[in-house]
């Protein structure tokens, strides 16, 4: 299904999937919701990357980059 899209078009669809499902169950983690997105979506850890960021950027209150409590990796990681 995912087979020669464009990259960016796979991250604008897990990111329509992402919002779409946390205005079902809003009380699911984001990162939860990023991980079924990666895996949904085929995405790589680039394309991860980018998802986390343009959710920063577009959900008031979200904290699911690279300095979000409870992820591995950045200077601000608290595990």
């Amino acid at each position: 299904m995912t087979e020669g899209m464009p990259r960016n078009e796979l991250v604008r669809r897990a990111f329509e999937w992402v919002v779409a499902e946390r205005s079902f169950n809003p009380a699911k983690a984001l990162r939860v919701l990023l991980d079924e997105a990666g895996m949904r979506f085929n995405l790589t850890p680039m394309d991860d990357m980018a998802l986390a960021r343009l959710l920063d950027n577009e959900l008031p209150g979200a904290e699911c980059g690279a300095n979000a409590p409870g992820t591995s990796g950045g200077a601000g990681s608290a595990d």
